[in-house]
């Protein structure tokens, strides 16, 4: 049971807090101009998609802020699969972007859907009734 509890608690942590991390950095770096974490530079693609992003003035912090509180969702541990729901746009969007526009963060973009995917398929029976007819 233990070794059971520990594969879903393990990913977790690791995925909430990789989206508390980068929303709250995002936020930090969208009002203050400089996040506390050290970003390389995009492509000139990924700059543009970053940069129109950001430019509609809204869109940005919006989506920040839901990494940030799906990421705290899911590190609560009991609205789990609330946050998994609400990061799934946000996780594709994460492994199409390094896919198509900056294959530099690709390894990250594929641990995070990994690890999306895990506890998706570990919390499956609560999605189960948007499923039936």
């Amino acid at each position: 049971m233990r070794t059971r509890n520990l594969a879903e608690l393990l990913p977790r942590l690791v995925l909430g807090a990789t989206f508390v991390v980068f929303g709250l950095d995002g936020l930090v770096t969208y009002y203050r101009g400089q996040g506390f974490l050290p970003m390389p530079m995009p492509t000139p693609a990924g700059g543009k998609f970053i940069g129109a992003l950001i430019t509609t003035g809204y869109f940005w912090p919006f989506l920040k802020f839901a990494e940030l509180a799906s990421g705290l969702l899911v590190l609560s541990g009991r609205f789990t699969a609330l946050g998994l729901v609400v990061l799934a746009p946000i996780t594709l969007n994460v492994f199409l972007y390094d896919v198509f526009l900056d294959p530099s963060g690709l390894p990250l973009g594929v641990f995070v859907l990994a690890l999306h995917l895990w506890l998706a398929w570990r919390h499956r029976d609560r999605y189960a009734p948007l499923f039936r007819a």
